[in-house]
């Protein structure tokens, strides 16, 4: 395996007497560099603020820098152990919480650090073990500093403290790259994601071996429904590439209530199964439902949550392939990309740069490709007469559908003349 190279960027890191890590501050001036204006600077500083109240405004770089001996560690290896001071949470009341870095693997099996939380309940039950889950959650963005971690309630949105408030022991992985920076988060790539689940279940034993239970179980929501039924279809293969026969045939329950001492701990075999809540699938896919819904809203396509996704889509493809050359953003949404990642935004950052920009979707029924150049003509060329004289467009997204004042004797060109086998 490959080992992920850092000291080359550290020098790119902020210092430790920074204390915030996203959505960081930055002028009119630099917003409107990246023709961001006034209107999108300002939804941008509501937007900030929403980011900073889920993923903290005071980032604990002492914490997520890499741990000195992760270059000497393996895949499951827990690097750090730091329980939360629970005054500067806004959890669920009972939970003790503890901040981990842990060994994972990138998409290309490089081993990365990865950082992320346990959160356990009140008290034992008379078993003497916490049942235990891998939770995965949802979209929170793509740069370092938006690691749920760090925040002050885990990013729970009646999510995981549903599964507290049972009883579980929860193990909850931040994902590559967001935290603990040993490579660039990689959004919605879920093998890797499979993996982060996978070894965070066995950094958990390595804390609290003695105190979960040897089955469990996964769940996730949307961007974390993908990465457990990802895991849910690769577990056996994750847990041969890491356990030989010999060490499969030496892992018994009594390992697991002694995490420290094990070589190896083959997860798939008590691995009871995985929940997967609206969970997000194949990036295309993705970019088909978005594009459906936003066609098919008949109010502000910004109440969907299509809009603000394909950004964060966009930068999701081009991490894995860098030749992508944002395709389906327009040109406006390329320049601010560039604010995105010098502000370092969040997900509700990303969503405040596409609020202010307005897509008018009108269908001509009956007209064909050619046909709607002069049955749309009054339309279109006023709205561009408009923007000549200096009217502003409303900075919302509609979509209309003309009626023809006679359906049934408007004439519709069609777009192949069948008589004379040409294009009209």
């Amino acid at each position: 395996m490959f080992r992920a190279v850092t000291a080359f960027l550290l020098a790119a890191l902020p210092t430790a007497s920074t204390t915030r890590a996203s959505n960081l501050d930055v002028s009119l001036a630099t917003a409107q560099s990246f023709q961001c204006g006034e209107t999108c600077y300002n939804n941008l500083q509501t937007t900030n603020a929403a980011d900073l109240a889920v993923v903290g405004s005071d980032f604990d770089w002492d914490f997520y820098a890499v741990a000195d001996n992760f270059s000497t560690s393996k895949p499951g290896d827990l690097l750090k152990l730091k329980p939360v001071n629970p005054d500067i949470l806004t959890t669920i009341s009972g939970v003790s919480v503890y901040r981990i870095q842990y060994v994972s693997e990138d998409l290309n099996g490089t081993y990365v650090p990865v950082s992320g939380y346990i959160a356990l309940p009140f008290s034992l039950p008379e078993s003497g073990e916490f049942p235990l889950v891998a939770f995965a959650h949802g979209t929170i963005g793509e740069f370092r500093g938006c690691a749920i971690s760090n925040g002050p309630n885990l990013f729970d949105y009646s999510s995981w403290s549903l599964l507290s408030e049972r009883g579980y022991a929860l193990v909850g992985t931040d994902y590559a790259g967001l935290g603990t920076y040993g490579t660039d988060h990689k959004y919605c790539a879920f093998p890797a994601h499979a993996k982060d689940l996978y070894h965070s279940v066995t950094a958990a034993r390595h804390a609290f071996g003695s105190v979960l239970t040897a089955n469990w179980m996964s769940v996730g929501h949307s961007q974390g429904g993908g990465a457990v039924w990802k895991l849910a279809e690769d577990i056996e293969s994750i847990a041969g590439t890491h356990c030989t026969n010999e060490d499969q045939a030496s892992d018994q329950a009594q390992h697991l209530q002694q995490s420290q001492l094990v070589q190896c701990i083959d997860e798939a075999k008590y691995y009871l199964g995985t929940v997967a809540l609206a969970p997000a699938t194949k990036i295309w896919d993705m970019v088909k439902l978005m594009a459906s819904q936003l066609l098919s809203s008949s109010s502000n396509i910004h109440e969907s949550s299509g809009a603000s996704l394909l950004p964060v889509i966009d930068l999701a493809i081009k991490r894995v392939f860098p030749a992508y050359t944002s395709s389906f953003l327009g040109d406006v949404m390329k320049a601010r990309m560039g604010l995105a990642e010098k502000a370092q935004l969040c997900a509700s950052g990303m969503l405040g740069l596409t609020l202010d920009l307005d897509v008018y979707l009108t269908l001509y029924p009956k007209q064909d490709h050619s046909g709607v150049l002069t049955a749309a003509a009054p339309d279109w060329l006023n709205w561009m007469a408009d923007r000549f004289s200096g009217k502003p467009t409303t900075g919302k997204c509609a979509k209309q559908t003309k009626q023809a004042f006679d359906y049934e004797y408007v004439r519709a060109a069609p777009e192949v003349d069948l008589k004379t086998k040409t294009l009209n």
